[in-house]
């Protein structure tokens, strides 16, 4: 149960878990065993610069209930990109 609400405030801030509704939250607690498989593996996390080094055709997916700082990330690496674009011509021939 810990480990639900710890990640429900890292994604939707303090308080997050309970302001979630019913559905959500069983939906997650069902789910909850995915979360073991990225934990065992002992990944490193993904760093801005992991993300600047991709040279592949990449979708930008947000939504406008996206909670917490996901809008704010999408954002930046997005004009991130466009900024690259127009200054290196990117994509252009």
């Amino acid at each position: 149960m810990l480990r639900r609400r710890l990640f429900s405030e890292i994604i939707g801030g303090p308080g997050a878990w309970p302001k979630l509704p019913a559905t959500v939250r069983q939906t997650w607690r069902d789910n909850s065993y995915t979360l073991l498989g990225p934990v065992n593996e002992q990944r490193a996390p993904f760093t801005r610069q992991d993300a600047e080094s991709l040279r592949v055709p990449t979708l930008f997916i947000g939504g406008t209930d996206s909670p917490g700082t996901f809008s704010t990330v999408l954002r930046a690496r997005f004009c991130a990109v466009v900024i690259e674009f127009s200054q290196n011509k990117v994509g252009t021939r």
